[in-house]
């Protein structure tokens, strides 16, 4: 008796796992923390502007950038697939 109460409890707390990481969507953090460290990696981690504006204003033409330079990378290893 023991053994099934194990196995049911096993196999129950499998399927709420499998429905949480469905419902909170587990596992999209890491693509987001592998895009930042990408964009740090090639952009530099520090912002040089001083003002808040300034900063706001260099941190969005990094993105963009980066942005831009993704979908130039895709298209070309499309263009040679």
């Amino acid at each position: 008796m023991n053994h099934v109460f194990c196995a049911l409890t096993k196999e129950a707390r499998h399927m709420y796992q499998s429905a949480w990481k469905v419902i909170a969507q587990y596992g999209r953090r890491w693509l987001h923390e592998a895009d930042f460290g990408s964009l740090k990696a090639l952009m530099g981690g520090s912002i040089m502007a001083v003002k808040p504006s300034n900063m706001v204003t260099e941190v969005a033409l990094k993105i963009e950038l980066y942005n831009r330079l993704q979908r130039v990378g895709a298209e070309a290893a499309a263009s040679n697939a």
